[in-house]
């Protein structure tokens, strides 16, 4: 791996200059942007980060006025790779900087700027799409009732009044996420075993720990009525599933689940005939038939009935005609502890709040929320990638150099709720993606951490507005923190 960490650079770097206009109450007017990428020694993946990055900027919020230019900058660097929601974690952590820069200016909690800039029901995002179905409020309101935030923020002022050397934060950030199918190409064949009943199933999407094939055994399942038990997920390989698309950008599970819903449905037609009321044909019903009722269906078929089914899905565009199919909505409350005198950093709890639509399946979709978050902690406040100057060599080989999270690094407290009752009538069997979104809602623990680090500053008699680096690594955070020694005296 040292080789391809050598060569391979990762999510780009990004640095914008913006320009703002908001009125008293801190509600933006306008916004204009000049993003800088790194892009490396070639464009590669770049492309694509540049595309996501510029058409989720607005995040959660209304924006009447936007306009923003990018410049892809080349470097003697290995060029960049796609990272989960490349792009889209830059350019809206940029988004809650601009909400942060405001609220200091008019000195209101940034909380309060926040909500009043949300996007909602009726209006436009950056790209003109105009926005149905909105949760972000409900989303809101239920983090902020969950976590306690009013009262949790209260003490936190207190706790670092009543301390020198150890400083608290607290920060919540929202997430309007818009998902697309079009451009995924999605294959499935399903063979249904006579003799007695087994479902295997081949697809194009790898298995990478998002819990596709347990979504996708799910729905053929549930499709043809039987037990999960009955169907095996086959190795993804080209020759077993010739043509596919790729596996990212949040949403191969869902086209996925959609083209093995297509093959069951012909396999569903094909045994109508022949059914005696056994089993469901409905795709969206929980009637589940008895295995010896499916194995009799089987072998009462004639022998010109094929038990052999292709799937495919693969949108033009998206359904809905617009640039995303649906947006997904999240909040989360994430509260910190700074060790002032060494920058250590300890990440107390976070509270998320999803609109998961009707989840396919919500241990699996948890877990990616909760996975989404750690990681997202890794390129907050860890993982920094340096470079030799001048020859532009990756020094940061390994994880004796470069430190992702681990185990101590996981919030001591990580609580996720899916909202109830969310169909989504815009999505595969009522569902929406978790891939890529709780990524961007962990950056609650950079703005937390600010908050921490601005106590620490105004203790050592500065106050006022500052900038913090992402990643705000354990050096970044200390010397943030302003320490002098001279200040190491003990009270009279």
């Amino acid at each position: 791996r040292t080789a391809d960490m050598n060569m391979i650079g990762g999510r780009e770097e990004w640095i914008a200059d913006y320009d703002v206009c908001f009125d008293a109450n801190g509600v933006i007017q306008g916004l204009k942007y000049q993003f800088y990428i790194d892009a490396g020694c070639a464009e590669n993946d770049t492309v694509g980060a540049l595309f996501m990055g510029n058409a989720w900027a607005d995040n959660a919020y209304f924006i009447p006025n936007y306009v923003a230019d990018s410049i892809v900058c080349k470097t003697n660097t290995p060029s960049r790779t796609s990272m989960r929601a490349p792009g889209v974690v830059q350019t809206c952590l940029f988004m809650e900087m601009v909400l942060e820069r405001v609220a200091a200016q008019l000195s209101l909690p940034l909380a309060t700027v926040q909500q009043r800039n949300f996007i909602s029901d009726g209006k436009s995002t950056i790209n003109g799409q105009i926005i149905t179905n909105c949760t972000l409020s409900d989303v809101w309101s239920k983090v902020l009732k969950r976590s306690r935030y009013q009262e949790r923020v209260q003490r936190v002022a207190s706790f670092n009044r009543e301390n020198l050397w150890r400083k608290r934060g607290i920060a919540v950030c929202p997430v309007k996420y818009g998902m697309g199918w079009n451009g995924y190409n999605a294959g499935v064949m399903v063979g249904v075993r006579s003799t007695d009943g087994y479902v295997t199933v081949t697809h194009n999407g790898c298995e990478i720990g998002q819990g596709i094939n347990t979504k996708v055994a799910q729905a053929v399942a549930m499709s043809l009525g039987i037990s999960i038990d009955l169907v095996r997920i086959g190795r993804a390989r080209t020759d077993g599933v010739v043509n596919g698309g790729t596996t990212g950008g949040s949403g191969t599970s869902e086209v996925v689940v959609k083209a093995a819903l297509n093959a069951c449905t012909k396999l569903n037609e094909r045994l109508a005939p022949y059914r005696k009321n056994t089993v469901t044909t409905n795709p969206l019903s929980k009637k589940q038939g008895s295995t010896e009722d499916w194995v009799q269906l089987l072998q009462s078929l004639p022998c010109d009935v094929s038990l052999n089914v292709e799937g495919w899905y693969s949108p033009v565009q998206n359904p809905n005609g617009q640039m995303f199919q649906y947006f997904v909505y999240a909040a989360c409350v994430t509260e910190v502890e700074l060790n002032v005198l060494t920058g250590q950093v300890h990440v107390l709890a976070s509270e998320l709040v999803y609109d998961c639509g009707r989840s396919l399946n919500p241990a699996i979709d948890i877990g990616q929320i909760e996975g989404a978050l750690v990681m997202g902690l890794g390129y907050f406040f860890q993982e920094r990638v340096k470079y030799e100057s001048g020859t532009g060599i990756l020094q940061s080989i390994g994880t004796w150099e470069y430190k992702p999270p681990l185990a101590q690094d996981i919030p001591s407290v990580l609580n996720v709720t899916l909202i109830a009752d969310a169909y989504n009538k815009d999505g595969i069997l009522g569902s929406k993606a978790v891939g890529e979104p709780p990524y961007i809602v962990i950056n609650s623990a950079f703005f937390a951490l600010k908050m921490a680090v601005a106590s620490a500053r105004l203790d050592a008699g500065v106050g006022g507005y500052f900038d913090l680096p992402v990643p705000a690594t354990i050096d970044v955070r200390y010397t943030a923190c302003l320490v002098n020694p001279s200040r190491f005296v003990l009270p009279c």
